[in-house]
């Protein structure tokens, strides 16, 4: 076959839709191996995307321009993933410190439809997700009104009672004049610390400086005694949090982990599933460092359900 079958199969995908090797392999009269071949050179080049979801165990191919139509797909993925993918595309934009921790590892199983985002805020960094097909300018107004929402209306006071008037010997009486509250003006107060909403593949979080922050300071002292490399450096939180990946020496040589590292008196279930996710995303094993103890939740969760991560306190013996 000529190299016109490019323009069969993507003149196929733009009036039919997204379509998997086996549509592909029927239209052309071959079989499905030889068109996912075929689909898999065309994604190489750039004229087909692929999807992160399966049908069958095969990727959807599409043509840039045909996100939207993924959607009709979302009934092969498992229903915990499918039912986050209608609740974003249904809010657009999630804060994902009010999730629970499967609604947060499950945006991460659906990449075709929730897009993550970092956002500054007050010196503080949060992650939303935005739905897909969201704009970036509409993204970050409903961040904004999410972090700064808007105060209500102050309601009018009530009129109060006006006493019944006393009788007056004269005939005439002088009118009584009726005060009329005067509503308080109030004024919303933005705060003047901008909002950064920090797309994916964008410059990474300044690595931090151990001469004025004493937690990160402690945590090279840590690493040093333990013959432990630093391969990668991020700091999140100043003096507060700090991701690493890490090369830890073992009796089968180095080991690389990932490393979640948080100043806190004690470590919430959210830290610890956090982690635990972040290390996945990596295909790496989790160490979780804290300078507080975990919390009664998430020590029963990390003996029950999270066997790759393993938790150490600073400040005992290291």
């Amino acid at each position: 076959m000529g190299a016109d079958y490019r323009e069969t199969v993507v003149a196929f995908i733009n009036s039919h839709g997204p379509a998997v090797p086996m549509q592909i392999g029927k239209h052309m009269g071959m079989n499905s191996m030889l068109a996912g071949a075929m689909l898999s050179e065309l994604s190489g080049k750039g004229i087909l995307k692929i999807s992160k979801l399966k049908v069958g165990g095969s990727p959807v191919y599409y043509v840039p321009g045909q996100e939207s139509l993924l959607v009709k797909f979302i009934e092969y993925l498992p229903d915990k993933d499918r039912q986050t993918v209608q609740l974003l595309e249904r809010e657009n934009v999630l804060r994902e410190n009010q999730l629970t921790p499967l609604l947060r590892a499950s945006l991460h199983n659906i990449p075709d439809f929730a897009i993550p985002l970092d956002v500054s805020f007050n010196q503080q960094k949060e992650t939303f997700w935005k739905w897909h097909l969201v704009s970036d300018e509409e993204t970050s107004e409903r961040i904004k009104i999410i972090l700064q929402p808007p105060r209500p209306e102050p309601k009018p006071e009530p009129l109060k009672a006006r006493p019944e008037p006393r009788p007056r010997p004269v005939q005439r009486q002088e009118p009584v004049e009726h005060p009329v509250p005067i509503a308080e003006q109030t004024h919303l107060v933005e705060s003047d610390e901008p909002i950064s909403v920090i797309l994916p593949g964008q410059a990474p979080h300044n690595p931090g400086d151990p001469a004025t922050d004493d937690f990160l300071a402690s945590l090279l002292v840590f690493f040093s005694k333990n013959n432990i490399k630093i391969v990668e450096q991020q700091c999140l939180k100043k003096k507060a949090e700090y991701d690493f990946v890490l090369r830890l020496p073992s009796s089968v040589g180095e080991l690389t982990y990932y490393c979640k590292a948080k100043a806190k008196k004690k470590l919430a279930d959210t830290d610890v599933s956090g982690a635990f996710v972040q290390g996945q995303l990596r295909k790496l094993p989790v160490l979780l460092i804290g300078t507080g103890e975990l919390a009664k939740k998430a020590q029963e969760l990390v003996q029950r359900d999270l066997h790759g991560l393993t938790f150490k306190q600073l400040g005992g013996e290291q």
